[in-house]
């Protein structure tokens, strides 16, 4: 918050700068994002009662549908001590709990009739992620716009986004009773039976760590997105993924809430979180099951035997 707060005083100095013929007309209305693959903010409702309360309701990116980060005041900054900030506002500002996160959007004016929301993000979770900034511009649009969104925004809790429609899975079981390791041919291979699970080459120590998980977590079923060579592949117990962390796991946090798909470029795709890149995938359809999984399962973490080049990846919460 104290970063926050610095913020505020930079965008003060610039509020002071800024152009005397601005008005809160100017800024009140519908805006949606120019961009409509961004993984950020999606729309921002900003209005004014005749009180001169400013009220800012944004939406961030999510799937199925936008995030509703919630009506929040909005502060209003003029152009001098001598002006209405509110009735003469240059800049608005307001603060967004995001769960995961402290959020401020600073609101400015742009030509031909568009804002832009500059999103500062301090994250508070514990992650370790780092603070960014990110800049959006948004053009005006008519009318009150879709209704809300399903819940408070990204990050944990009942405010979250809706469920969703439950995915087709590519799984086959094991027993983790009796799995064991095995060399064939010089490929160390996790096997149940004559049923060869996971192969994992010369890596016997990999081979070795992964199977201390299986049976840990009593994993009884391995899960694939697109296959052959399957963009994503994930383990569940009884139809669930684990739960709980296990000694020398090699584990990354996301919100599951907050993942979005965004476009790489010649036909691929991955899944982000803010500016988390989390996983990539050969075509849209593999990166959409991927998102569909993770929306219905709700992981926390994606974890890692093996790294770089993991020999097996698993999801938990």
């Amino acid at each position: 918050m104290r970063k926050l707060a610095f913020g505020l005083a930079a965008l003060s100095l610039a509020a002071l700068a800024a152009p005397a013929s601005a008005s809160i007309g100017q800024f009140t209305g519908h805006w949606v994002n120019l961009n409509p693959f961004t993984n950020g903010v999606t729309r921002v409702i900003v209005t004014v009662d005749a009180a001169g309360q400013i009220r800012v309701h944004a939406y961030g990116q999510c799937h199925p549908t936008d995030c509703d980060w919630g009506s929040v005041p909005g502060k209003a900054f003029g152009p001098n001590p001598g002006v209405n900030a509110v009735a003469g506002a240059t800049i608005i500002t307001a603060r967004v709990n995001a769960g995961f996160a402290q959020k401020l959007l600073i609101i400015e004016r742009a030509a031909d009739d568009r804002i832009t929301v500059k999103v500062l993000t301090d994250f508070v979770d514990g992650s370790g992620r780092q603070d960014y900034a990110r800049r959006h511009t948004f053009r005006r649009v008519a009318g009150p716009g879709p209704g809300p969104g399903p819940g408070p925004g990204p990050g944990p809790g009942p405010g979250g986004p809706g469920p969703v429609g439950p995915v087709a899975e590519d799984c086959v079981g094991f027993n983790p009773m009796t799995a064991q390791l095995k060399n064939v041919g010089g490929d160390w291979k996790i096997v149940d039976g004559a049923h060869w699970i996971k192969s994992f080459g010369a890596k016997h120590a990999e081979a070795a760590r992964a199977l201390f998980f299986i049976k840990s977590y009593q994993l009884n079923s391995i899960c694939f997105v697109g296959r052959p060579g399957p963009s994503l592949e994930y383990y569940k117990r009884g139809g669930a993924l684990p739960v709980g962390a296990r000694p020398g796991e090699d584990c990354v946090g996301f919100n599951p809430n907050a993942v979005v798909i965004q476009p790489m470029g010649g036909g691929q795709f991955r899944l982000v979180e803010g500016a988390h890149a989390i996983m990539a995938f050969p075509n849209l359809a593999e990166a959409q099951k991927a998102l569909a999984v993770i929306k219905q399962h709700q992981p926390r973490f994606q974890c890692f035997v093996g790294r770089p080049g993991p020999s097996m990846t698993y999801l938990r919460k």
